[in-house]
């Protein structure tokens, strides 16, 4: 049996938002502002997308005036914000507990910003792709159980720890 979700059902606020962001008017924010670049719109989709992978599934998205988007997640005490330059290649992410900015990755390229993503949904869920030291399989009878390989461990966080927070510490 095949089942099939609607597209309308599986989009997030943020997408649906998104979509329509190429038609703003010029002027839409007190005169300032006009339609997004369909480029900065498919960057943000790829925020949207990376955030609901991380299990932050309660998006939203804002478009600026300068022609850049802000995407923004929320679970439970944490806040995300991804910020998308109007250039579609530079990215600003902040994350916040309890209204308290906490860390922040500013001016960083897609893959930075994607791996920034990931390290706040593995501390919001308390999971890591990088906390297994060692894996290994065992076969009964044909061989002896030995790890696969070893994973370096060490700090992973790209995030920078803001300085609000240093300073309140």
């Amino acid at each position: 049996m095949i089942f099939y979700a609607s597209p309308r059902l599986t989009k997030t606020r943020a997408s649906q938002k998104l979509e329509t962001f190429s038609t703003l008017p010029p002027g839409w924010h007190y005169g300032r502002g006009g339609p997004i670049a369909e480029a900065v719109i498919a960057q943000a989709e790829r925020v949207a997308r990376q955030l609901v992978m991380g299990g932050i599934s309660r998006t939203d998205a804002f478009p600026g005036v300068d022609g850049d988007v802000r995407v923004t997640g929320y679970l439970g005490d944490h806040f995300i914000a991804v910020d998308v330059s109007a250039a579609a290649d530079r990215f600003d992410v902040t994350h916040e507990i309890n209204g308290a900015e906490c860390c922040s990755a500013p001016g960083v390229d897609w893959a930075t910003a994607r791996e920034a993503i990931k390290r706040v949904a593995e501390e919001i869920w308390g999971i890591s792709a990088f906390s297994i030291q060692n894996t290994g399989t065992a076969h009964a009878g044909v061989s002896m159980r030995s790890p696969s390989r070893s994973h370096a461990t060490g700090d992973y966080r790209l995030l920078k720890p803001s300085a609000l927070a240093t300073q309140a510490a």
